[in-house]
């Protein structure tokens, strides 16, 4: 039986790269690699010791299919850089986030968060 969710998914991201994306550098080390990403951002509100709340974010969230990682093993790793047309982004954890996670249950995208270092 065909899993429809997954189809789904994988439709929608080729959906996304094809009119909603943009062409970046990703980069670990000396190794780089062209694909195609979707800019987003993802929100946290955080407690804070005097009982108030925080609201702290990554500067911007770079989705990218999984299939465009392929050569980068273990997928996305804290240190990984994104060059985009406005500047360098750095793969950094959001408090309480990893640097990057899948996006979806099945793996078909992967959601950067980043700081931007130049």
């Amino acid at each position: 039986m065909t899993d429809l969710l997954h189809d789904g998914l994988t439709w929608m991201r080729g959906q996304l790269q094809q009119f909603a994306a943009r062409t970046v550098t990703y980069a670990r080390g000396a190794q780089t690699a062209a694909v195609t990403a979707t800019l987003g951002r993802t929100a946290f509100r955080l407690g804070d010791p005097l009982g108030g709340s925080r609201l702290e974010r990554s500067d911007r969230d770079y989705l990218i299919g999984s299939d465009q990682l392929t050569g980068f093993s273990g997928g996305p790793q804290r240190g990984d850089r994104i060059t985009d047309t406005d500047g360098t982004y750095e793969v950094l954890p959001v408090e309480g986030e990893p640097p990057a996670r899948p996006s979806d249950n099945y793996g078909v995208t992967w959601r950067c968060h980043t700081k931007r270092v130049s």
